[in-house]
């Protein structure tokens, strides 16, 4: 039988599963352009695999309870590129498609 722990232990990403940010050589690895535009959004460096972005603005819904702040980690390994917003992962085939999936977070109301 098999337990769900089991499956999410086997499915977890170790910080050196990704390409390396820095090795632009790298044949699969990131590109230029891609950390160009990813640096302009505002991610920064975590690691040697990793982009974050942490929103650093504080809002508060209407109730003047504090909204979660956003938490956006990306990295890039053999099987595409990684999305994880809040704990929650995506996994894109290409960058635009990742990006197009970004563009539409930032147009949905929250």
């Amino acid at each position: 039988m098999t337990h769900l722990t089991s499956l999410i232990k086997k499915e977890s990403h170790s910080s050196d599963d990704g390409y390396r940010v820095d090795d632009i050589d790298h044949p699969n690895g990131w590109n230029w352009k891609e950390l160009d535009m990813l640096f302009g959004m505002g991610f920064e460096p975590e690691g040697e695999t990793r982009l974050t972005f942490k929103d650093k603005t504080q809002t508060h819904h209407i109730d003047n309870t504090p909204k979660e702040q956003l938490k956006v980690t990306v990295y890039k390994n053999k099987d595409g590129y990684w999305l994880i917003v809040n704990e929650r992962k995506h996994v894109f085939k290409t960058f635009i498609k990742m990006m197009e999936f970004i563009d539409d977070m930032g147009s949905m109301p929250v």
